[in-house]
């Protein structure tokens, strides 16, 4: 259901940030239904163990952020071929990634199965 906010973030961005779309009352009304759709499907009951739970929530939360970014700039990329920001964000990724998971897995430590 967090996943949903993503449509909500790239209005925000817009309208603070890159102002190529006018914010009209119709959107406006758009968004506060749907923040307002999202808690009421989350509900009350999802805030009682708020604080003990907290990082999964928040990575779903920064991941729609990073959702409406990618939208919002990947408007910037309409006359360039579509492999190329396909690309570009795979390798991205994996530069981000493998350290990574170099450092968290450390795969020198694990034990083969032979």
């Amino acid at each position: 259901m967090l996943n949903s906010t993503a449509p909500i973030f790239v209005f925000l961005f817009t309208a603070a940030i890159t102002r190529h779309e006018p914010v009209t009352m119709r959107k406006l009304f758009g968004v506060a239904s749907g923040m307002a759709g999202v808690c009421l499907i989350v509900g009350a009951q999802a805030l009682s163990g708020f604080g003990e739970q907290l990082l999964a929530p928040l990575a779903i939360v920064a991941a729609t952020v990073c959702y409406a970014g990618a939208a919002i700039f990947g408007k910037t990329f309409k006359d360039l071929d579509p492999i190329l920001p396909a690309a570009g964000s795979l390798v991205c990724g994996a530069a981000i990634l493998l350290p990574a998971s170099l450092v968290i897995d450390q795969p020198w430590d694990l034990d083969t199965i032979a």
